[in-house]
């Protein structure tokens, strides 16, 4: 035994042991029954000798204990000295402080009910959990490799062993990005899959349980909420094979389960047995497999253009409005000639035109080169340029999507992208499919016909009644290689193993942003690997508050600012595997989510139908009211309205809402269900037809705590969930003009149905982003003409880089934004204006549909001309009459950065929906 090494057991010794004896030579010391040390020499004392004598470290040989108790904490002491060193004692604090700080928050939150598990009586529901999370932070300090050791460290999990390289299971339809999660939880330690809403979570966990299974492991599947495992449940028992699955649960479902499970082991002993003998074909998916992926990249790309064709077709719809605003549209020579030129060659038309009107605006100027080009080409000399070149530029921006969606639509027919699909379709049903069955039927047949498992099922046949499973729990987790249970009843269902007995080879963690993390930790604790499964962007965990000061501690550990996802993803850095192909919504039901909060990352597959977004306004008066408890709200009127298009029963409809009192009203109205109507909370994880969303609120006084601060509603999560619910109709009944005016990502979803909906309401402005976004004229690569205007859009694009959904054009014509035809026929002096070549906006934000959401005017040296006045007062009232906030920005303000975006917020918070 090296001496540094005993020196650090005597030294923990001396503050947890106790001496009995010493035994040896004054030259040797054989034995020692440890009790401490001082200033370097092991004192003791010979038994019968009355002498006392010291001895050199060196000189000892083994060491005794006095008990195994003591010599388990010394072998304790020694692994964690190994693994953390000099720096053990900074851990031993690290994880002190982080167990006072999530105690505490136990101590002061809210006691929430709690049903009884397995029969144990109730006790202190606080003390209950605060000894729990003592334990799982002991355990935690003693396992130096386990997940929950290095979450808390913030250090990297080693990957497991690789194992022999098998073929993946896929035991329904899978896609491309599914595929690269399925590879990724079974290589790393701790992976994240995101899942968006209809991008198949639930289909690729029950690939991921598969291969995991037929690997050998064992498997925990969990959930904050019972729907999600209630989900998975469905999957497993759809699939042709004896149940491999246990289902845990609260007390309820524990009392079911003393009555169903011998009965269950049968059945499952009984099919496995039935299973005919056969050897799997692993050369058949290893080779379908890869053509697969193949297929699946190609059929998204194909996808993908027609996404960009749906938005290309919205966006003619757009123009046509805008031509018909302008209705004049004098007759170009040579126009028809472009039907037939490049993309290419149209674009740079349409930027040179582009281009030309600007130089003529901010400078004057005409080139020689455009004199000649638009005499040559369009017969215009420079004042018919001036009167019609903006004609002209819109002209060919109609021309250019139509050719771009004759190109699309012809690339995707000489693709054969349906052919395609359907080919994939029956490569999965007709081989692949079959074949992973078949294989895991295998899997099974073997697994259960092993002696292990025909003792585990004889133990649980003989188990007394009463609490089957405590009774018998080591030959159920024997018997059944995956378990499902939510995330809080896991600690009951696993409390032997919070203990430090073993760990489960994995636990998958479904609809994560759900859970907080005190909840999470025991998942952490108990999990030699970890796949972590949810949502970012929807509904997040709700945390109590604390009513007392805690202990700081670092970001990602913070109880009321994190979930498990978003804090493992912090933690250890993670980038999550993003489900990105989307299959149940309606192509414009989930665009909305797609554009504001997926970051159009999400390949979308279904078809677009124009009525599938829809909206009742009812701002007649005000039917808001509160509770009798005044905490929550209805409106009557909104009940009515809705009944109005659905009648008196709900076929296939979900009404939702933010409140819960309308949600009440709701149900005792139609007559039915929290599965039917509720709030929003209640409809995560499900899906139907057609969905009403009831917003509830009016312009009064206490609407206003609902739509900003913490006590908000209207949040993008709640937002997401509320619209992807639907799957062939959204319908959003609502008071449009007041939440508008008051929340910002109500005006996102108004402006989203009134520009993708069923009707286009004439002011309603689209910039098509898609082609302006390849034009050098409207973007600021070598359109800045002065150090003001760079100055500026500096600072804008530091404001846009903090809100990825917007952009920013860079000198659009006027007629761009003023589109209202009424107001231009009755005025032909601003219509003139408003077509002038020299009416362009400096910067024009957009948001993430392409309206435009805030207009931003730079005033320069000749800006107090009387000339320039005038023209100024007639761009500000057209942009005033689109309901666009307008900031005119002069070249002598002082403005710091954090003033300079403080001023844009409150400008789009002043937009007023008309």
């Amino acid at each position: 035994m090296e001496r540094t090494e005993l020196l650090r057991y005597l030294d923990f010794a001396r503050e947890h042991g106790g001496l009995l004896a010493v035994t040896g030579t004054s030259e040797r010391v054989s034995k020692i029954h440890v009790d401490g040390y001082q200033a370097g020499k092991l004192r003791g004392r010979f038994a019968g000798s009355g002498r006392e004598m010291s001895y050199r470290f060196e000189n000892i040989r083994s060491c005794h204990f006095a008990s195994p108790q003591e010599q388990r904490r010394f072998e304790e002491y020694r692994t964690c000295l190994d693994a953390y060193g000099a720096g053990m004692e900074e851990v031993e604090r690290l994880f002190t402080h982080y167990q006072e700080y999530y105690q505490q928050i136990v101590s002061q939150r809210k006691e929430q009910p709690h049903e009884e598990a397995f029969g144990e009586p109730k006790t202190d529901l606080k003390k209950q959990a605060a000894d729990r999370l003592e334990t799982i932070f002991h355990q935690a300090y003693l396992q130096p490799e386990s997940l929950l050791t290095h979450y808390l460290l913030a250090t990297p999990a080693d990957p497991p062993e690789t194992a022999k390289e098998q073929p993946i299971l896929l035991l329904s339809r899978s896609n491309y990005s599914q595929k690269q999660a399925i590879e990724r939880a079974l290589s790393d330690r701790i992976s994240v899959i995101e899942g968006p809403p209809g991008t198949g979570k639930t289909t690729t966990i029950l690939s991921i349980l598969a291969n995991l299974v037929i690997s050998g492991k064992r498997v925990v599947v969990v959930s904050k909420n019972n729907s999600a495992i209630e989900n998975i449940k469905e999957e497993l028992d759809g699939l042709r094979l004896p149940p491999f699955y246990l289902r845990l649960g609260n007390q309820q479902i524990m009392r079911e389960l003393d009555h169903t499970l011998r009965s269950s082991v049968r059945e499952t002993l009984d099919g496995a047995l039935g299973i005919p003998e056969r050897a799997p074909d692993e050369e058949t998916l290893h080779s379908l497999y890869k053509r697969l992926k193949a297929m699946e990249a190609d059929i998204n790309r194909l996808v993908e253009i027609k996404n960009r064709l749906q938005e290309d077709e919205n966006a003619l719809r757009h123009m046509e409005k805008r031509r018909e605003a302008f209705r004049e549209e004098p007759v170009f020579r040579n126009i028809d000639r472009f039907q037939n030129r490049s993309l290419e060659s149209i674009r740079r038309e349409i930027d040179r035109i582009a281009h030309a009107l600007q130089r003529l605006d901010y400078t004057g100027r005409y080139s020689i080169w455009d004199r000649i080009k638009n005499s040559f080409i369009w017969r215009l000399d420079v004042d018919s340029f001036k009167s019609e070149g903006l004609l002209l530029q819109f002209r060919l921006e109609s021309i250019y999507l139509q050719r771009e969606n004759e190109q699309l639509s012809a690339e995707l027919e000489h693709a054969g992208l349906r052919e395609k699909q359907r080919e994939l379709a029956e490569l999965y049903d007709r081989r692949y499919i079959n074949v992973s069955t078949q294989a895991l039927a295998q899997f099974l047949r073997a697994f259960y016909t092993a002696p292990e498992r025909r003792k585990a099922a004889a133990e649980v046949m003989q188990c007394p009644e009463g609490n089957l499973y405590r009774g018998c729990r080591q030959a159920v987790r024997a018997f059944y290689p995956v378990i499902l249970t939510t995330a809080d009843a896991l600690v009951y269902n696993f409390s032997d193993m919070l203990k430090g007995a073993g760990k489960i080879d994995c636990v998958i963690m479904d609809e994560a942003s759900q859970c907080d993390l005190i909840t999470g930790l025991p998942v952490l604790h108990l999990a030699e690997r970890c796949i972590i499964v949810g949502d970012q962007k929807q509904l997040s965990a709700i945390t109590d508050g604390a009513s007392g000061a805690l202990p700081a501690v670092k970001e990602p550990y913070d109880y009321f600012r994190e979930n498990l996802l978003s804090s493992v993803q912090k933690v250890w850095s993670l980038e999550p595997t993003l489900l990105r192909e989307h299959y149940r919504c309606d192509y414009m039901i989930i665009n909305y989510c797609n554009k504001f909060y997926y970051d159009g990352e999400l390949i979308i597959y279904t078809e677009a139908h124009q009525n599938a977004m829809q909206m009742v306004t009812v701002d007649q008066g005000k039917y808001a009211q509160p509770d009798r408890s005044g905490s929550s709200f209805c409106n009557e009127r909104e009940i009515r309205a809705i009944e109005e298009l659905t009648g008196p029963a709900l076929e296939k409809t979900y009404v939702i809402t933010p409140f819960k009192a309308q949600g009440e009203h709701l149900r005792s109205h139609f007559h039915c269900g929290k599965d039917v109507c509720g709030t929003i909370h209640t409809f995560q994880g499900r899906g139907q037809d057609t969905v009403f969303f009831s917003t509830v609120l009016n312009d009064l006084p206490f609407a206003n705590n609902h739509l900003s601060g913490e006590h908000c509603l209207f949040k993008k999560e709640l937002l997401n969930v509320a619209v992807s619910r639907a799957k062939k109709r959204f319908v959003m009944v609502t008071d449009a003009p007041f939440l508008h005016r008051k929340s910002e990502e109500m005006r996102d979803l108004i402006d989203y149905i009134n520009s993708y909906g069923q009707r286009i309401p004439d002011k309603t402005v689209c910039l098509f982003d898609g082609l302006y976004r390849k034009m050098r004229a409207y973007t600021p690569h070598d359109n800045l003409d002065n150090i003001f205007e760079e100055t500026v859009y500096r600072h804008i694009d530091t404001y846009i880089s903090r809100h990825p959904q917007m952009y920013c054009r860079v000198k659009l014509p006027l007629a761009n934004l003023i589109t209202d035809q009424a107001y231009l026929d009755q005025d032909p002096a601003m219509r003139a204006f408003v077509l002038h070549h020299n009416t362009h906006v400096d910067f024009t934000l957009c948001n993430a549909i392409d309206n435009p959401v805030l207009a931003i005017e730079l005033d320069g040296r000749f800006h107090n001309t009387p000339e320039q006045i005038t023209r100024d007062e007639k761009k500000d009232a057209a942009i005033r009459h689109m309901r666009i906030p307008l900031w005119r920005l002069s070249s002598k303000a002082a403005l710091t950065a954090g003033e300079f975006e403080r001023q844009i917020d409150t400008l789009l918070n002043q937009s007023v929906f008309s």
